[in-house]
């Protein structure tokens, strides 16, 4: 978590405006990788994100477009009751607000 919000910093601080719109993240059983752009995702690029996961069997935590069906998806992990995606989900959803101090 530390790492993602000091990218999200790191985006502001560049004057990006929605860094939630620049970064991606995966994970499987074994890590989690997250990708970061200087420009947005287009469309393309996240039907890319979307084969890779699928093809390489990792479960997409957040990416800009992303939706229920696909949170926590196969490799499910715990998460808030009575919601979809696990706490690293809800956590990068924490650090994109700006109710976050």
């Amino acid at each position: 978590m530390k790492l993602l919000a000091t990218l999200i910093e790191a985006l502001k601080r560049k004057g990006i405006a929605h860094p939630e719109r620049h970064i991606a993240v995966v994970r499987d059983f074994l890590g989690v990788c997250t990708m970061v752009r200087p420009r947005p995702w287009t469309s393309d690029e996240i039907r890319w994100l979307r084969e890779l996961y699928a093809t390489r069997n990792l479960t997409p935590v957040y990416f800009t477009g992303i939706r229920p069906e696909e949170l926590n998806q196969p490799d499910r992990l715990p998460g808030p009751a009575d919601e979809q995606g696990d706490w690293l989900y809800h956590a990068l959803l924490r650090l994109f607000s700006d109710d976050v101090e």
